[in-house]
């Protein structure tokens, strides 16, 4: 992730924490969320809730992210 790396350059001997994107800087930390309890949650929300039997999703899939994908199967799961 060159381009990521240069972003955050600036930050260089400060600790970043990056949440679902894994990158290569110096003192950085990383953590991947779980999506699946989420739309379950969500989806059994608006089932249940607001009666919602149609629920559109919109997502980032074409940029090709891990994080855009797992989002989706998480919905498609729920």
């Amino acid at each position: 992730m060159p381009a990521l790396q240069k972003l955050f350059s600036v930050y260089t001997g400060k600790p970043v924490v990056s949440i679902s994107v894994p990158t290569d800087l110096l003192d950085s930390a990383y953590t991947k969320i779980d999506c699946s309890s989420t739309y379950i949650e969500i989806i059994r929300h608006l089932s249940e809730v607001h009666g919602c039997q149609k629920i559109g999703f919109f997502s980032g899939n074409l940029i090709n992210s891990a994080e855009c994908k797992e989002r989706y199967e998480a919905f498609k799961n729920a």
